[in-house]
């Protein structure tokens, strides 16, 4: 048996379902205001991963829509992971919803792949029930020789809880399936969107088609990440691992005289530790795909955790998974009979630093890396929520073309694993302003009135008909000004399935004799003032 077959639970609608939401209904789960999870009822209207929510309401005007909980899916979620301790102790998470454990040992102990198989559905249904999670909650399990083909394993399990790769057969089931497989990301993997479509515009319409590249030219046109790719189709997994044993130095922990009592104060140790270990990774050339973290407590009560990542461990990663595990352990054992005095981060997997190959123009650079560090110690004095920067948003008003986000979703949102995600399932908005955008943006629109030229109200009809022609505005704090220039209507209706949300208005651009340019609205037979040119 290969010493690598792994085994991955994959639990689809898995924040869905812990939010009590039935998964017999259309229902999704948003992230960063985009659908992360869609039930079958709703993928049946055309709802999928990655679009805006505006659009998924517009394709599934029923549609229950459930905010990502991760502290809550986290915790659910570990009492998963200690049922599944029934199996064997080394099991490693990647998400609220995903985790994996290598079957040399468990197989051979129950029987073969099919008995494990067995017994881990039996032992995920007795706990679905013991949470009291919806009946309808099917979790996909994958059997194959490496992670990377038992993730796609269980991805696609059809109409069975289960899909077993049969031994030396993974190559040749990966090599089967799309190229377009790798879009949505598989499992814990997650590619660069535009390299996808640069291998479908080639012709690569499979992995296989991919795999049978030579690696050198692989590497030569598409880079580390296009190398990356093609040893996961090939089945060589990530870059060799460091077969040495971790330098010494590497493994950090914390001894806390007063005990800790509260757990941010622990995760803000976490996080130091975190810098320290990415510090020493650094110089030593390497990266950090698993950690082992072991909490004590004063009276000798331990939690003991692998994790994986399949970019690279940073301190902030370190410092979430630190949260997670404190808090589902102290959730689920309330035997807990002292303060925590002990942390040790341990990294259990390592591999060759490949480095980043910066562009000519944009991408990050090290003053946004250092930006991004004093943005994380201000978190630390401040809170999670408190250090925001404005990412780009969707929808046609001009409050949605920038939202406020935490800094750790603007840095989850500029990564490639979110451009891999979301890019090419995103389409554009009709109706929207185009460029350039308004300089100030009222957060109250202010009342007006326009007037034609023989001084009667201008209104604009529902079928975009104007009863005449702009000439004077009224309204700013001043007196009536004439309008030198003018551009609209541009009719806007939108929620027409929402009447609470419902509304619809038509746009105009007004050059004032003044020479400044405003942009205005009439809705409902009024008109306002909502943004102006500098």
């Amino acid at each position: 048996m290969s010493e690598t077959r792994t085994l991955v639970v994959k639990i689809p609608c898995w924040n869905i379902a812990v939010a009590g939401t039935s998964l017999d209904g259309a229902a999704v789960s948003l992230n960063n205001g985009r659908v992360a999870e869609a039930t079958p009822t709703a993928t049946s209207f055309g709802v999928v991963p990655g679009l805006n929510l505006r659009k998924a309401q517009s394709l599934c005007p029923s549609l229950s829509v459930i905010e990502n909980n991760m502290i809550q899916s986290a915790q659910r979620f570990d009492q998963i992971v200690l049922a599944l301790g029934d199996i064997t102790p080394r099991i490693e998470v990647l998400d609220p919803g995903f985790c994996s454990f290598m079957t040399r040992g468990p197989s051979g102990y129950f029987g073969g792949d099919e008995r494990l198989v067995e017994k881990v559905i039996s032992i995920l249904k007795n706990a679905f029930a013991d949470l009291k999670l919806s009946k309808g909650l099917r979790p996909h399990i994958g059997v194959a020789d490496d992670l990377f083909g038992a993730s796609l394993a269980a991805y696609f399990t059809e109409s069975r809880l289960s899909k077993i790769i049969d031994v030396g057969e993974t190559l040749q089931f990966v090599k089967s399936l799309p190229t377009s497989v790798l879009f949505s990301g598989v499992g814990s993997f997650s590619f660069d969107s535009g390299l996808i479509n640069t291998f479908l515009r080639l012709g690569l319409h499979s992995l296989g088609d991919i795999g049978s590249l030579q690696a050198s030219d692989v590497l030569g046109r598409f880079g580390i990440s296009g190398e990356l790719i093609h040893r996961f189709i090939n089945g060589l997994g990530n870059f060799p691992i460091t077969t040495r044993s971790v330098p010494p130095g590497l493994e950090k922990k914390i001894e806390f005289e007063p005990p800790l009592e509260r757990v941010e104060d622990v995760v803000r140790a976490a996080k130091s530790l975190g810098h320290q270990l990415s510090s020493d990774f650094s110089r030593e050339g390497l990266t950090c795909l698993q950690v082992s973290i072991e909490i004590e407590t004063e009276h000798g009560e331990k939690s003991f955790r692998y994790w994986r990542h399949e970019h690279q461990f940073i301190a902030a990663n370190v410092g979430e998974r630190v949260r997670w595990q404190l808090q589902n352990w102290l959730q689920s054992d309330s035997t807990l009979t002292g303060g925590i005095i002990l942390l040790r981060i341990r990294p259990e997997e390592i591999v060759p630093h490949t480095g980043k190959q910066l562009r000519f123009w944009g991408g990050q650079t090290d003053e946004d890396f250092r930006a991004s560090q004093a943005f994380e110690k201000v978190q630390k004095i401040l809170g999670q929520n408190e250090v925001t920067l404005v990412a780009e948003g969707s929808g046609r008003q001009l409050t949605e073309f920038g939202i406020r986000v935490s800094f750790t979703q603007e840095a989850l949102l500029s990564s490639e694993r979110s451009k891999g995600f979301f890019d090419g399932l995103c389409t554009p908005w009709p109706g929207r302003l185009p460029s350039p955008s308004p300089a100030v943006v009222f957060s109250t629109p202010k009342p007006l009135e326009v007037f034609d030229v023989g001084g009667k109200p201008v209104q604009v009809s529902g079928r975009g008909n104007m009863t005449g022609q702009p000439a004077t505005l009224v309204g700013m704090g001043v007196k009536a000004r004439s309008i030198a220039n003018w551009a609209g209507p541009w009719p806007v209706e939108e929620y027409w399935w929402d009447l609470s949300k419902h509304y619809r208005q038509a746009r105009f651009q007004f050059v004032l004799e003044d020479g400044s340019a405003h942009l205005c609205v009439v809705e409902r037979s009024r008109w306002w003032l909502q943004a102006t040119y500098s």
